[in-house]
């Protein structure tokens, strides 16, 4: 019985082709990679500033691996980690580091989130950055909602459009014209 449960809880059926996650590594490679040195020119280098926050890696998963998906359009992104930053950053304020502040940060921004028409699940990632960041990020504010923030939603979302619109529909182009039984092997 338990064997059958961890069964069903590792077993799940690949949605994409080995080739799909390549391409999608691909963009989310060099959208981090943009974001990482472009922010980097941006600060000064006494700024020890995380350049990147955590959840820009799982924003750019998402739109690379699912770009169609409503979670990873540029609105959702753009708007959910903004307001998502500064629902943390007004929970820090309010109450400090503490459990409730974590907690409400993520609940206010599933709402907010919600009623905007937003939906975007790293965001909350992004509220809770706000409350448990540590001194670093407590510290600035809402200025930390545009810095690093914003500015890695909005360079990722211009990349993800590039990469998405442009580069990638090519690739996914090639790997249909693959013969069938190379495509089984994927």
């Amino acid at each position: 019985m338990i064997a059958q449960l961890i069964h069903k809880l590792r077993h799940r059926p690949r949605s994409h082709s080995h080739t799909e996650a390549l391409i999608a590594s691909f963009g989310a490679f060099l959208s981090i990679t943009v974001i990482y040195y472009i922010m980097l020119e941006l600060t000064l280098p006494s700024n020890t500033l995380a350049l990147l926050a955590a959840s820009t890696g799982s924003t750019a998963l998402m739109m690379f691996t699912w770009p169609k998906s409503e979670f990873s359009h540029a609105w959702s992104a753009l708007a959910g980690h903004t307001i998502s930053g500064c629902i943390g950053v007004s929970c820090f304020q309010l109450l400090g580091g503490s459990f409730l502040a974590s907690a409400l940060s993520v609940s206010l921004a599933l709402v907010f989130m919600h009623m905007l028409k937003c939906l975007h699940p790293p965001a909350g990632a992004t509220a809770l950055l706000a409350v448990i960041g540590g001194e670093q990020v407590t510290r600035l504010g809402f200025s930390f909602v545009l810095f690093p923030i914003f500015s890695n939603i909005l360079l990722l979302v211009i990349v993800a459009q590039i990469l998405n619109g442009l580069i990638l529909p090519r690739l996914h182009a090639l790997k249909i014209r693959q013969a069938p039984q190379a495509e089984q092997e994927n």
